[in-house]
């Protein structure tokens, strides 16, 4: 989910096609709104690839697999990554 005003700086429209990525690679995805949440936040819903997914690669492809502080879990929650249009 991708903050409205976000959305409309970018002149994306539900359903758009966005790539997400970082260090480790990229993924496209298609664009949902999210009113509600910070603007700087991007929410993806579900770590299994599925067929909205290009290619069947799931956004585990941008996690690290160095263990979150402060308890050694996941680092699903904090995770960097930038947002651009396929356009």
């Amino acid at each position: 989910r991708i903050h409205p005003d976000v959305m409309a700086r970018l002149g994306l429209e539900e359903g758009d096609r966005v790539r997400l990525g970082n260090a480790r690679g990229e993924v496209v995805l298609p664009a949902i709104a999210g009113p509600g949440q910070h603007e700087d936040t991007i929410v993806v819903e579900s770590i299994w690839p599925n067929p909205h997914w290009e290619g069947g690669i799931g956004i585990n492809l941008l996690l690290s697999a160095d263990r979150g502080l402060p308890a050694g879990g996941a680092a699903i929650h904090d995770t960097a990554v930038w947002l651009r249009t396929t356009g």
